[in-house]
């Protein structure tokens, strides 16, 4: 996903395609990107997750941080309700149209108040 992010600044569904990961951008970013273990981040623990990134310039400058262990949709930074809704609308692209979407999401948001299980089921089967 590295590659992805840096490229179209999100790793959603349509970056996880057979076109987007084998387009010529792509594949070049991939060569340029390693992932390595660092010993001193294992020390610290497992109860965050913990990169350090460093970007070495074609000029032979390099560029270090810590990435934000407050990282998008974890629990110190939690989606919003319409950053959920959005997500499932993104993984629904393609597959079901934005009635059958708005169905699936009102379908969750009410989860809470079905008694039976297998109304969700009812309700997920019957979309197209």
């Amino acid at each position: 996903p590295l590659a992805m992010i840096a490229l179209a600044r999100k790793a959603g569904k349509r970056e996880f395609s057979d076109e987007f990961v084998g387009a010529p951008a792509m594949q070049a970013m991939q060569r340029r990107i390693s992932t390595e273990v660092d010993p001193g981040i294992e020390k610290l623990g497992f109860d965050k997750m913990r990169s350090r990134i460093t970007i070495d310039l074609k000029d032979e400058r390099k560029i270090e941080g810590w990435a934000d262990e407050r990282y998008r949709g974890g629990p110190d930074n939690p989606l919003s309700d319409a950053d959920l809704e959005a997500k499932v609308r993104s993984c629904c692209e393609g597959v079901l149209d934005e009635k059958s979407q708005a169905t699936l999401i009102d379908a969750a948001w009410s989860i809470g108040k079905i008694k039976d299980a297998a109304r969700l089921l009812e309700i997920i089967n019957k979309l197209p």
